[in-house]
């Protein structure tokens, strides 16, 4: 099939855009913005880690991201002029492939099997500041010790068995920790609803991510960093203030010994947790994620 010069360009701009990805992995490690951009994820739950750390290189004050035609069924005008950001879109395909295989004769044979595979596009969306219109908050953020919040808590502590308070860490410096050897949560009485909602929910991101078989070779500051940046990504999700508690040397130290892909493979992880987590809080209770 002959290129058209159109195709080539495509080509060339996901090629650019790709190396800007990358680019923008090592420089949000190295430069101790792990946590900003955190915080950047946590707007944008439809939205994948590259799209979302792709859209911030292009405009670091992003708050809410959509499509013209999205924005206009919302009744908000992108405005005359205004440059569209790019975000990867992918294109799920399938092919097909041949191979051999040993039939119950011992004898080889021919077959034809099908591979999904998925190949991506630029996509232009805008962010709200480049748009005319208004939109309202629809979500109500419950407030630490409120009856909404200590429902919440009480529900996640009552929905599996897993999960209980532990009497013997009552004075202890520690407010929770996961067994990877029981699969148990244990939390500190006592504390406000709102400390014992992080609690769980960065026990419960070790739980989905380090396990017993899970991430054996992971340094326990490697484990720390996943599990609080999950934790704090469904809090700021929710609309809970929060902090996260790492060292940023000690961030950009572990960064600097991995390859961008392996980076890369670690936010996801933390992407995937923190989506997962989100969704059993949000099943379980009434809290929403917020509607910036």
């Amino acid at each position: 099939m002959k290129t058209t010069t159109s195709d080539a360009v495509r080509k060339d701009q996901l090629h650019a855009a790709m190396e800007q990805l990358e680019t923008a992995v090592r420089e949000m490690f190295e430069s101790g913005r792990f946590h900003e951009y955190l915080t950047m994820l946590s707007r944008f739950h439809n939205y994948s880690f590259n799209n979302i750390l792709l859209a911030w290189c292009q405009n670091p004050n992003i708050s809410r991201l959509a499509s013209y035609q999205t924005w206009k069924k919302q009744k908000m005008q992108v405005r005359k002029g205004e440059k569209a950001i790019k975000i990867l879109c992918p294109i799920p395909y399938k092919y097909h492939a041949e191979r051999n295989r040993t039939n119950e004769d011992g004898e080889i044979e021919k077959e034809i099997i099908t591979i999904n595979g998925v190949r991506f596009r630029l996509g232009n969306v805008f962010d709200i500041s480049q748009c005319d219109g208004e939109l309202d908050s629809i979500v109500k953020v419950p407030t630490d010790n409120s009856e909404e919040l200590h429902g919440a808590v009480q529900q996640l502590m009552d929905s599996e068995d897993r999960i209980m308070y532990d009497p013997d860490l009552t004075g202890s410096s520690a407010n929770g920790f996961f067994s990877p050897v029981t699969g148990e949560i244990h939390i500190k009485e006592g504390m406000s609803d709102l400390q014992t909602f992080r609690c769980i929910l960065h026990e419960q991101a070790h739980s989905l991510l380090h396990g017993e078989d899970d991430a054996k070779e992971l340094e326990r500051g490697i484990k720390e960093i996943e599990a609080e940046a999950a934790s704090y990504l469904c809090c700021s999700a929710l609309g809970f203030p929060q902090t996260i508690c790492y060292s940023t040397g000690y961030l950009a130290g572990w960064s600097e010994s991995r390859t961008t892909r392996e980076l890369l493979q670690s936010v996801s992880r933390i992407e995937k947790c923190a989506r997962g987590i989100l969704d059993w809080v949000t099943s379980l209770t009434d809290l929403k994620v917020v509607d910036c």
